[in-house]
């Protein structure tokens, strides 16, 4: 069965996909003759910011041209938390995919990522106490099935899984987790810094970002005091860009705050706990917004401003 390159456009190269444009052409050349490309791609990004659904590649005219042009942007950007935070909203949009996909697509795409997935003689158990029958019909080995979970949360331990004859059995919804999950290594993984020399200045111009500090987190940081809530504001923003503790502390170096280390360790989160900036429907509840950035969070307009530069 063949896979639809539509949905799942990191199933094809993008030398193969040039191919059909005749010899010799980049995706440099196509880029900056079909701005739209570009368009759809900085969307993705944005939406990933702004930790909005990412739409599924089958909108698109050309997907697998945008998949490649997404992570050449995030290549250029060069932001590790940013590609991170991308390849985690991306994996989600598959997900969703996976599914309502067949078995045997399920099996194929398992082959692609090199995922040692096997069907095997279904296996049934009941589920509190009996009032569930789960069936599960693959299995992995279980080292593999160690190395391809070692991320994953805590109910993906060993022990808490069904073990037969050194063999972890899986549902098919617990396989589509561990290709969304593989998928989500495999993009970090594809996007490489790049010499930036190599990259034409107008392509750059079209995909870099500005550094534009919000209007409202200049409006903080022009304040003499500072409430609770801008505080956290503020400290969640300068983590969310990458900032590091030294550097925040420098920044609150102003208010003498004494327990930025503390708020710090609270904000940056832990495992599954994340905090991010509030959106900009919440600034405006809290009355910290101060202008219309035509944005819905803070950071989009600090990582892909509304305009490119030129």
């Amino acid at each position: 069965m063949v896979l639809d390159v539509k949905k799942y456009p990191f199933t094809k190269s993008l030398e193969d996909e040039l191919r059909k444009y005749g010899g010799g052409i980049t995706l440099t050349d196509l880029l900056l003759s079909d701005s739209e490309i570009i368009d759809q791609a900085k969307d993705r990004i944005q939406k990933a910011i702004a930790n909005e659904n990412l739409p599924h590649y089958t909108m698109y005219r050309e997907p697998v041209l945008v998949f490649y042009t997404t992570l050449l942007s995030l290549a250029i950007l060069n932001d590790a938390k940013l590609i991170r935070k991308y390849a985690y909203e991306e994996a989600k949009q598959f997900r969703i995919l996976l599914l309502n996909e067949s078995e045997e697509n399920l099996i194929e795409l398992s082959r692609l990522l090199n995922i040692k997935i096997n069907r095997c003689t279904p296996i049934k158990f009941n589920l509190e106490k009996g009032k569930r029958i789960i069936q599960k019909e693959f299995c992995v080995h279980f080292i593999d099935y160690l190395r391809y979970t070692k991320n994953m949360s805590e109910e993906w331990k060993l022990s808490k899984q069904v073990l037969q004859k050194g063999y972890v059995y899986l549902t098919k919804n617990q396989l589509s987790d561990i290709i969304v999950e593989n998928i989500r290594n495999k993009i970090v993984e594809m996007i490489k810094p790049l010499n930036l020399k190599e990259i034409p200045e107008k392509l750059k111009s079209l995909i870099e970002r500005k550094r534009t500090i919000p209007p409202c987190i200049e409006n903080i940081l022009n304040k003499e005091q500072l409430n609770e809530e801008e505080i956290r504001t503020l400290i969640t923003f300068y983590i969310d860009i990458g900032k590091g503790l030294n550097s925040i502390t420098a920044i609150m170096k102003k208010w003498n705050l004494t327990n930025v280390r503390d708020l710090y360790k609270k904000y940056r989160g832990s495992g599954r706990t994340k905090y991010i900036v509030y959106s900009c429907e919440k600034m405006k509840q809290l009355g910290l917004c101060v202008s219309n950035c035509n944005v819905k969070n803070p950071l989009q307009l600090y990582f892909l401003n509304n305009e490119y530069t030129t």
